[in-house]
């Protein structure tokens, strides 16, 4: 795949527009008003910021799953700040939670587009890596329709604490 996974297959189309399209080397832009407002909702502490966001749909992750993750998580990471995405705000301010984190692990597909447009790293459960683009930071894990089998050390692999 394309460094720009997806998007930069619309390169040839727009080609001979004489538009050149780097998908990898987009970055959403947000209001800084909007970023610090996010940051100031993150939990106290000095550790990294993890935002979690499962799409609650019927074939997810298991809640329990996502439930006992900041656990063995932290058995590594001690410091640990764990944030939950709000799935309810409009997008400028979702965008902005995303952004404010370190890492995201999402099964969600807006919150993930918005990790990759945002250059944040992420982990896409139930995406594979056609899926994805191709740079640092970028993990997909587990197919779509058996998140109910995938396992936690899947997951801590994939957020490179396996």
């Amino acid at each position: 795949p394309h460094s720009g996974g997806p998007a930069q297959a619309m390169a040839a189309v727009l080609k001979p527009l004489g538009v050149s399209l780097d998908a990898a080397a987009f970055r959403l832009s947000l209001p800084k008003a909007s970023l610090e407002q996010a940051a100031a909702q993150l939990p106290a502490g000095q550790g990294p910021a993890l935002l979690l966001a499962p799409s609650g749909a019927s074939d997810d992750w298991p809640a329990s799953s996502w439930d006992q993750l900041p656990d063995l998580v932290r058995s590594k990471l001690p410091d640990l700040r764990v944030v939950r995405a709000d799935r309810n705000t409009k997008l400028p301010q979702r965008a902005a939670q995303v952004a404010s984190c370190d890492v995201v692990l999402s099964s969600d597909p807006i919150t993930t587009e918005l990790a990759l447009l945002a250059g944040m790293p992420v982990v896409a459960l139930g995406r594979g890596a056609a899926d994805l683009p191709n740079r640092d930071g970028v993990k997909g894990v587990g197919s779509t329709r058996q998140l109910q089998q995938l396992q936690a050390s899947e997951v801590l692999q994939a957020l490179g604490l396996g």
